[in-house]
């Protein structure tokens, strides 16, 4: 009895379903459907991009003078505080120089006093007391340069940071000027540094709007400002390198993280846009759209994709502007479909 009535409620179902109409189609074949003209725009399309970021202020610091590196206090990667001493050379010529410096200075200085009061009682020529008191002179400059050199043996942090970087290790002979680390500071604004294509260089401006996600904190987004779009492309990759400042900042950032970001161009573009439900058979960046032919079937349209928007899409096609494309009935049709317009 229980099979009997499972039987009967399967064909009940069965029948239903065959019975059934598309809700876009009559019992004779032809979907009832509105058009819309093909229109153009000027939208503004937002695009992303993935960078790296880092401190605003990134620097490299090295030694004024060269010499051998002695200590090395840091690693790549360490958080430092400002005045923290990074790095030494060995000071054994650097004080072997400053001692000789101030050696000539206190002879000079004694030379000078003697030479002073012998001009005084009118013993010695102004000849050699003015060469006495250049002796002096420079003296105080070379023991000034001595100890300022002397001071510049040592690398302190600017500020509070992270070394990025560390170029030399302990023991290496290192030349005037040469960098010895990349010191990014932390108590100056935070950035995402990335690469842009000329396509969309050209429409972004300093100023442009943004959104940025950081991959250590995936559900929130952070509002940021573009503040530098290089000219020239980088010769490696042929992309213009964008800057972006962070408008409000994660409870905390590092150098070298990876970032998301949405750009939003404050100069619009003009493109063809078309409702959304005009849109079929949508993949990556292709999809269909139908028109009317003269005979009232549908025409089957490849369509790009250039952006979704609110509702609307942007296309590209090979259709004229003005063109009446299906808004509403499009999911129902096939190539050849007989359709009734209720609305244009």
């Amino acid at each position: 009895m229980m099979k009997r009535r499972l039987y009967f409620l399967l064909a009940i179902v069965l029948l239903w379903g065959c019975g059934r109409q598309d809700p876009g189609r009559d019992q004779d074949g032809i979907v009832a459907v509105k058009l819309t003209p093909l229109e153009r725009e000027d939208v503004v399309i937002p695009y992303h991009a993935v960078g790296i970021i880092a401190s605003e202020k990134t620097v490299k610091l090295g030694f004024k003078i060269g010499g051998i590196l002695r200590e090395l206090n840091v690693q790549g990667g360490e958080r430092v505080l400002r005045g923290q001493v990074l790095g030494r050379l060995d000071l054994s010529e650097i004080d072997a120089h400053y001692r000789k410096a101030m050696e000539a200075l206190e002879k000079s200085s004694r030379d000078f006093s003697r030479a002073e009061r012998l001009y005084s009682e009118g013993i010695i020529t102004t000849e050699l007391y003015e060469n006495a008191r250049t002796a002096l002179e420079v003296a105080r400059a070379d023991s000034s340069l001595a100890a300022f050199n002397r001071k510049h043996a040592e690398i302190r942090a600017p500020s509070d940071g992270v070394i990025m970087k560390c170029l030399f290790e302990e023991g290496e002979l290192v030349a005037p000027g040469m960098p010895v680390m990349v010191f990014g500071s932390t108590e100056e604004n935070w950035v995402i540094r990335v690469g842009i294509s000329d396509r969309d260089m050209i429409r972004t401006s300093i100023g442009d709007t943004a959104l940025i996600m950081v991959d250590a904190y995936p559900s929130a987004e952070y509002r940021a400002r573009v503040t530098r779009i290089n000219e020239v492309p980088e010769p490696e990759t042929g992309l213009f390198e964008l800057e972006a400042q962070f408008s409000e900042t994660p409870p905390r950032l590092s150098t070298g993280m990876i970032g998301r970001i949405i750009i939003f161009p404050s100069s619009p573009v003009s493109h063809l846009v078309i409702p959304i439900a005009a849109l079929v058979e949508a993949e990556g960046s292709e999809g269909f759209i139908y028109t009317l032919s003269s005979d009232s079937r549908a025409v089957k349209n490849h369509v790009e994709i250039i952006a979704i928007l609110d509702g609307r899409v942007a296309i590209s096609t090979s259709l004229p502007e003005q063109s009446g494309i299906v808004s509403s009935g499009a999911p129902y049709l096939q190539e050849g479909s007989r359709i009734q317009v209720i609305s244009q």
